[in-house]
């Protein structure tokens, strides 16, 4: 039995529940409408494909763009961003390096950040041109802590900025290499 005794009810919910999910290209509403109403509503496998077709061209974005790589190749700042122990964003200015397709930096391990990340192993990196503020770059991704010890990624992240480790005014030990690996990137303008 379904929720709806009445057939035009059901067919108005069943358009309802369409017209909502249809663009949001999710192969799982088609399952879960198929559950509700029968395979039969669907008469042909066209709208399992559109919808699948559209969920194709939204596919998560994994490579850096040539068009935004100079962004992470430049020495800048970048906002960092990890989920806190409440729930809550937690974002900070970091220093980083690209190595391939991955971000990497060093953390000190009393740090907010570092504690965020053991929790909620996921972050994000953005940045934003300094020459055209419309143009920006969202690296979202897994991370990944690694224990280092020596101080041989420190000096090459240092040196990047233009500093070495007697002028770097935080702790030089105790610290992790953190790699952020891209799931999605969000590249605009």
């Amino acid at each position: 039995m379904h929720c709806c005794s009445d057939s035009s009810k059901l067919t108005s919910f069943v358009r309802a529940v369409r017209d909502r999910f249809m663009r949001r290209a999710c192969s799982a509403v088609v399952g879960m409408c198929r559950r509700w109403v029968g395979r039969e509503w669907f008469g042909s496998r066209w709208y399992e494909e559109s919808w699948l077709r559209q969920a194709d061209r939204m596919s998560e974005v994994t490579s850096i763009p040539a068009t935004h790589r100079d962004l992470l190749e430049t020495p800048s700042a970048a906002a960092f961003t990890t989920v806190g122990a409440a729930g809550y964003p937690q974002t900070t200015a970091i220093w980083f390096l690209l190595d391939g397709d991955v971000v990497r930096t060093s953390l000190h391990r009393s740090r907010q950040k570092y504690r965020n990340v053991v929790d909620h192993p996921q972050a994000t990196l953005f940045l934003i041109d300094p020459t055209n503020p419309f143009r920006t770059l969202e690296v979202r991704g897994d991370v990944t802590l690694e224990d280092i010890s020596d101080t041989s990624f420190l000096e090459r992240l240092l040196a990047h900025y233009g500093q070495t480790l007697k002028t770097f005014p935080a702790p030089t030990d105790n610290r992790v290499l953190l790699t952020l690996t891209p799931r999605r990137i969000v590249a605009n303008g």
